[in-house]
């Protein structure tokens, strides 16, 4: 007689993953967001600490992450009927410009007859404010030579925003709801970074936003 022998892995917690995370660099915090986002992750926790963060420094990944949160923003700022520009050449913007001309904004918002500028960048901070601050610097002076820059600098795991950049972005009229952007860019990161926690087979490609015509 043959017995059929059913064995059930016991998925990923929190607390067994958290400290698989610190040992590779990154926020132990995360843990809880990242499996919130891949429910019923079964791999052990220092296959799935390995696999995040080979995912996390990735150059494609960075950029995945990236371009998601910079289609957010500019998402964002055409919902308030504003003219919107992704990667474009600063020299095609007509500006009087004292740097290269060459140079491109991550979204530049043209709202009543007024260029402003949004700046991404997506690292793995860990939770270092020094080196979050440093980056934001670092795009401050790239692009010193114009007004209304905004410099948008979120963890790369948790989707965590550095300053209040989501509420300078409110105040100044180039979006309806800073916190709620603010929420959707953390998603989008979280989301992505989690990816590798998922089976294959459930694996998808994230659903595109969309955009109103005429926006």
């Amino acid at each position: 007689m043959r017995f059929l022998v059913i064995s059930a892995v016991a998925a990923l917690a929190p607390s067994e993953l958290g400290p698989a995370l610190h040992k590779v660099g990154l926020q132990e915090e995360a843990a809880a967001l990242l499996l919130d986002a891949a429910p019923g992750c079964e791999l052990t926790p220092d296959d799935a600490a390995r696999k995040l963060a080979s995912h996390v420094r990735s150059p494609g990944k960075r950029r995945d992450r990236h371009d998601a949160v910079c289609r957010r923003v500019a998402a964002a700022c055409r919902a308030q009927h504003s003219d919107v520009r992704r990667d474009a050449p600063l020299w095609r913007l007509g500006l009087d410009l004292e740097g290269p001309g060459r140079r491109a904004v991550d979204v530049s918002v043209c709202r009543d007859e007024a260029w402003s500028f949004v700046e991404v960048t997506v690292r793995a901070f860990a939770g270092d404010t020094s080196m979050a601050e440093a980056a934001m610097a670092e795009k401050r002076a790239k692009y010193a030579d114009l007004r209304r820059v905004h410099v948008l600098a979120l963890d790369a795991v948790t989707g965590r925003a550095y300053d209040d950049v989501f509420a300078d972005l409110e105040a100044a009229g180039l979006v309806a709801d800073g916190a709620a952007l603010a929420d959707a860019c953390a998603a989008a990161v979280v989301t992505r970074c989690a990816a590798p926690l998922l089976p294959r087979k459930r694996r998808r490609k994230p659903v595109p936003i969309t955009v109103e015509p005429g926006l």
